[in-house]
């Protein structure tokens, strides 16, 4: 497949990057999430397909129809999946601490 088919299949870096503008205290953060921040994820089970508990909605590497095949763990989609998750990782952490902070002065205005 060419990369004119697959614009993942090119050697072009695949990256992530994060922004907010926090209000306050009036902060921005820009954080880029790429190749030298972010490792390759384990993305099929780890023990090859299995069934999941009901309401468990990862990836099982099963159908109804039996296994699937192996997941594809290399290359730039991969990249890009360890990419997000890290930038959420960072995200949840930014959030919960203006969260935070939001309480607190919150506390001492009362």
């Amino acid at each position: 497949m060419s990369s004119k088919e697959n614009p993942m299949a090119s050697n072009d870096e695949v990256y992530v990057t994060l922004a907010f503008e926090l209000p306050y205290p009036h902060q921005s953060v820009k954080k880029k999430f790429d190749s030298s921040n972010c490792k390759i994820p384990t993305i099929g089970p780890a023990g090859g397909p299995m069934k999941l508990e009901a309401g468990d909605y990862s990836y099982s590497g099963m159908h109804d129809s039996g296994p699937l095949p192996p997941v594809n763990e290399e290359g730039a989609y991969a990249q890009l999946i360890g990419c997000v998750e890290e930038a959420q990782r960072s995200s949840n952490e930014i959030m919960t601490d203006v969260i935070k902070n939001s309480a607190k002065s919150k506390k001492k205005q009362k």
